[in-house]
């Protein structure tokens, strides 16, 4: 009964929420309705080549992928960045589709009734394959399929698998017509071979910038002022804005948390009188990846608990109730299945359930009425008002250090549309109450910084060291030149390098796309490597840290014998490899021709 209406109250409080989101999004932070309304105001998050998405459609396949998340972790609280790398791959999936239903349309590719028979007997698709209605001991069973497939009875049955079949197969179609012309030659993959599995092994001597000391590197004051002007760009500041603002965390009142405490000692009251622990954990628990399991934790040793939960379990007798225990997660009702000595150490075997400190629906509609109250206080009486009227009421005022447009805003993290509304609006101007990771914010504009140059005074350090790795760069390469220059004279690679007392490092074998120690990944380093010939030296290679001079001590190439053996284990991978470019390559093009309007940052 109790996890009943706390699951109704979550969606009641779901409901209130989007409509005070779509309250603020569609009024208070677009300025009020107006006769002609913008895009974001009636709603529109994104325009396809005039195909409108919207922020409906967008917000619930966003809730849908983060509900499976929450399903697959356990976790209900999603961190930020993870829900906006959600958002932002639900809308590249929206834009797609919409991007290659357009191409279907203008190929004018249609799918037949007989191409949806034949799919439906010869392809049927996995959902079908995997259902236990047609297997047998595990696996599809294509007999008892088509019996199924076939049987007249059954025809209402089929019509959802006919109607998806008949939505994916034009888009199957037209990425078969996409990938059609891709092939791959015997040549292509040898060469692939090779770049897998021949080695090289190499001597090298190094001439790096930080050998080199910068007590006798000097740099006048002309050298620094003519770097400055000449490299002004590297020191342009983009405008940059700060805002002051009040922070309505959605956090639980005490009668939230007395009522958690009480929910608490209702289900403990319930197991003493002999209810089943584990379905108290499916039924109750917010700890959803061991509530499924009936709050099965397993065997934990000490250290891999939080130390409230540990302390308590440890202590605990086997079978008993204990709790509530309060921990940084909410209260825990433990009790102790079993323990055991494994290598000297004690270990528990307990389940639990997990009760999280969560605002009630009155309490979130109390911190919204609060913001709201707020801000119309501030607009009365003023931006002048702001902090003042904020301190009055017992309200704390963070202020921001300057931020650039479309970075994260310092206080509040990630915050796109606090980010956007402070630079779509002038200085003074004060928001409605914003939603930043589940919290209300509202806050003014204070300050507006114009784009402009690091003065010359503040970057003199950093050109300075700039100059000095410069020329300490070019002393390498005056070391490695005067190497190199005696390998041109015949001299051996070994005595030319003990003339100049220079140590001589060895690789061990490397592959083409391999990280070399000491050298890192550079393409002219491992060029040379895999086309010198044994015993033959470089000239002399400029990489990040300074330069190199390498020979080649031994090589182990690949047979044409080998090579065939392994064709057909490496030409699927290498095709399938080829057609993802391919096809990736065919769609970013058609992306980039395409005219798509993003109104995300005006919602988000």
């Amino acid at each position: 009964m109790m996890q009943t209406l706390r699951d109704k109250m979550k969606h009641i409080m779901l409901i209130t929420l989007l409509a005070f989101l779509a309250t603020i999004i569609f009024s208070w932070g677009m300025g009020g309705f107006k006769t002609k309304l913008t895009k974001a105001q009636q709603g529109i998050i994104t325009v396809v080549n005039g195909t409108q998405l919207h922020y409906e459609q967008f917000i619930a396949a966003v809730n849908d992928q983060l509900d499976r998340i929450r399903e697959q972790t356990g976790n209900n609280d999603i961190p930020e960045y993870q829900v906006e790398n959600v958002r932002n791959q639900v809308w590249e999936q929206m834009v797609s589709e919409i991007l290659i239903r357009d191409e279907i349309a203008r190929q004018g590719i249609q799918i037949s009734d007989e191409e949806i028979v034949y799919t439906l007997r010869n392809r049927p698709p996995d959902f079908i394959i995997n259902n236990e209605q047609f297997q047998t001991d595990g696996k599809f069973d294509y007999q008892k399929y088509r019996q199924a497939l076939e049987n007249p009875n059954n025809y209402q049955a089929w019509v959802p698998v006919e109607n998806y079949l008949r939505s994916v197969l034009p888009s199957q179609k037209i990425q078969q017509r996409i990938l059609a012309s891709v092939r791959v030659t015997d040549n292509e993959l040898f060469e692939q071979y090779k770049l897998e599995n021949e080695k090289s092994k190499v001597s090298y001597i190094s001439f790096k910038t930080q050998d080199i000391s910068n007590e006798n590197i000097l740099v006048s004051d002309d050298e620094i002022k003519k770097y400055y002007k000449e490299n002004k760009e590297k020191f342009k500041v983009p405008e940059m804005r700060k805002i002051e603002y009040v922070l309505f965390a959605k956090k639980p009142s005490k009668e939230d948390t007395l009522q958690t405490y009480d929910d608490a000692k209702d289900i403990i009251e319930q197991l003493k009188n002999g209810a089943d622990f584990a379905e108290l954990a499916k039924d109750y628990s917010e700890d959803r990846a061991t509530a499924v399991k009936g709050g099965d934790l397993g065997f934990f040793g000490r250290g891999e608990m939080v130390k409230p939960f540990e302390d308590a379990a440890f202590s605990a007798k086997i079978r008993k109730i204990i709790g509530p225990v309060k921990s940084n997660f909410g209260l825990h009702i433990i009790q102790v299945l079993a323990k055991k000595k494994e290598k000297g150490n004690i270990k528990v075997h307990a389940r639990h359930i997990l009760l999280k400190f969560v605002p009630s629906p009155e309490t979130e509609e109390n911190i919204n009425t609060s913001a709201g109250y707020f801000y119309d206080e501030v607009t009365e009486k003023g931006a002048k008002s702001f902090k003042e009227i904020a301190e009055s009421d017992g309200y704390k005022v963070n202020t921001s250090n300057a931020f650039p447009k479309g970075s994260f805003v310092p206080g509040l993290g990630m915050a796109n549309r606090v980010n956007y509304l402070t630079f779509a609006n002038k200085k003074g101007w004060i928001s409605r109450p914003v939603t930043v990771n589940d919290n209300l914010v509202i806050f003014k504009i204070t300050d507006i910084i114009g784009e402009h140059y690091k003065p010359l005074k503040d970057v003199e350090k950093t050109i300075q060291n700039a100059i000095i790795l410069k020329k300490k760069k070019e002393e390498c390469k005056k070391l490695a030149n005067n190497f190199y220059d005696k390998l041109s004279k015949s001299v051996s690679f070994e005595d030319a390098a003990k003339a100049d007392s220079l140590k001589i490092s060895e690789t061990n074998f490397f592959r083409w796309d391999d990280y070399i120690p000491q050298v890192g990944k550079n393409m002219e380093f491992t060029s040379a490597a895999f086309t010198l010939n044994k015993g033959s030296h470089s000239k002399p290679i400029e990489t990040a840290t300074g330069y190199f001079v390498l020979k080649v001590i031994e090589k182990q190439h690949v047979s044409k014998d080998n090579f065939k053996s392994a064709v057909d284990q490496i030409k699927s991978g290498y095709l399938q490899k080829k057609q993802r470019a391919f096809y990736m390559a065919w769609y970013n093009s058609l992306k980039a021709k395409a005219k798509i309007e993003d109104y995300r940052e005006m919602f988000f």
